[in-house]
Order: C-alpha cells, then structure tokens, then sequence
C-alpha cells in the first residue's frame, strides 16, 4: 500500500488590516486641524481648504450657527479695512463680536419682519462704493480681497443694508418707543405743572445741553433742526407739545424772540429724550442670548 506524501507548506504571517491605521490617521488629522482651528486660529490654506469642505461651526448664537469660514472671511474683511498694520489676532476676536451682532440682528430682524430688498442692497452697495462705478469697486474687491462682488455683497452690504432697514423700523415701531415717548409726556407734563423748563430739561433731557437747561442757543428759519418747524409758530415763552423726530422725542420752548419775520431769531431751550436704537436692542438680546463658543483662546471674549 502506497503512503501519501504529505506537503506541508511553510506558515504563512497573517496580514494585518490597514483601515484602523487609516481611521487613526484621518482622526489624527481631524484632531490636529481642529486644534488649529479651534485654539490656534490659524489661517493657513490647510485651514482655509477644510473650512470650505466642512461647515465647521465657530460659535453658536440662539442655534444660529456662525461657521469657522464665516469667521475667516469676515477676519479678511476686517484687516482689509483696517489696512496692513492691523493686528490679526485682535481683528480675529473683533470679527467673532462682529458676527455674533449680525446674527442677533438677523434675529431681531425676524421679530420686526424686516427684510432687504434689491434696492436696500444698491443703496448700501453704493454707499460703500463711493466715487468708483461698479465695475471699478468690482475690480478693487477681487484685487485687494480675492472675493468677487456678489461674495462682498453677502459678507457686507447684505448685513450693513439690513441693519440700516432695521433702525427705521425701530424707530417708527410705537411698542419700541413707548417707554420713551411716555418719559418725555411726563417731562411735559411737570412743566405745565408748574416744574422750571431748565429743572425738566437738568432731569429728563438726554441732550448735552440739558446740563444747561435745556438751552440749544438761537435757532433760525434757517437753522431749523428737521422735525422741529412747531418752534416758528411758538409764542415767547410758549412750549410746544411732544414733537417726534426721526430718531428724537422733543419738546420745545422759545425764551425769547430777537428780530421779525424771516430774520428772527429765536433763542430755544429743549428736552430732548433719544429713541431706543438698534445697538440698544441687541445688547440687551445678547444679554440674554444663549452664545456657545466653539473656538478657544481669543482675547477679548
């Protein structure tokens, strides 16, 4: 009977599998460019390109998220319009407040139903552009920024024509203002009372010349503070009603008259109370704002 012959082949070494060092190395480097991100704040192109591919989050404002690209493109920005001695990292810190302001006013927008038009965008656009035509001020944004004019009109003019939009409607909204508009009918109201108009005007007045009694010097027709044409009809000593102006409630008393129709010249005093602004309404919601930091280590936050 024939034996078989038996071959026994050599051990083999077993190979091992290269993903888990691939999936170590890819976190290796999600770590290593977040670390950059987040705690060194570079710039670099690494940086720049990942911003790009990954909406990696930099702060979080109400659950509005501000991206890390947001944030280096408004960096960009900032330095550009500050010119070439401004400092990076303080410009950095300066551009997180920047955008945490635009999202709350983004916010507070939606609260007054306030949206931008074209032609809000054109106003703001033009304002920027100055002298120069588009196509120059196109030209000068692409040179001096790398971004073309409709990357530049979402990162600036969009916000700027926004909140121009939105302080209007701050100011004409009755509910915003009551408060104030209430202060300066009480403030009348202690005159007519009997209260010295330079008492009221020491007390209420938020102008600098309340500390003067409410004195605003003379005043003629062609002085005329826009808003304030009740004063010409005002006898001497007479004070007018609450008057309100674009961004002002008034009240108005003329002293004393010098001169006759078109020259005369009417010495004035004033209460004047400011309106709530729209910097005032979004530092008393960021107050109250839930803003969740994402990068670390800036000064000035």
């Amino acid at each position: 009977m024939e034996t078989a012959e038996v071959i026994i082949h050599p051990k083999q070494k077993t190979r091992a599998p290269r993903w888990p060092f691939a999936i170590l190395f890819a976190i290796a480097c999600v770590v290593f460019v977040w670390y950059g991100m987040m705690y060194g704040h570079k710039s670099g192109w690494v940086t720049r390109f990942i911003s790009v591919v990954l909406p990696v989050p930099a702060v979080v404002v109400n659950d509005d998220t501000i991206t890390y690209r947001d944030l280096l493109v408004r960096t960009d920005t900032l330095l550009w319009l500050k010119g070439e001695d401004a400092d990076r990292e303080e410009t950095f810190a300066q551009a997180i407040n920047v955008l945490i302001e635009q999202a709350l006013i983004e916010q507070i927008a939606r609260d007054y139903d306030v949206e931008v038009t074209r032609d809000d965008k054109d106003a703001a656009l033009l304002m920027l552009a100055g002298e120069l035509d588009e196509d120059a001020f196109a030209e000068k944004i692409r040179d001096e920024l790398d971004m073309s004019l409709r990357q530049f009109a979402r990162v600036v003019v969009e916000p700027l024509a926004l909140a121009q939009k939105l302080e209007i409607a701050i100011h004409e909204d009755e509910a915003t203002q009551a408060e104030v508009q209430a202060k300066a009918e009480e403030a009348r109201d202690k005159v007519l009372a009997g209260m010295s108009f330079s008492e009221a005007a020491a007390l209420y007045s938020q102008d600098p010349s309340g500390a003067e009694g409410g004195d605003v010097g003379y005043i003629t027709k062609a002085t005329l503070p826009a808003g304030w044409d009740m004063l010409l009809t005002l006898p001497e000593e007479g004070v007018s009603g609450v008057i309100e102006t674009e961004g002002e409630f008034v009240i108005l008393k003329v002293a004393w008259l010098v001169g006759v129709g078109e020259d005369t010249q009417i010495r004035t005093q004033a209460i004047i109370l400011k309106k709530k602004t729209l910097s005032e309404i979004v530092a008393s919601r960021r107050e109250t704002s839930d803003i969740s930091y994402v990068v670390k280590n800036v000064d000035g936050l």
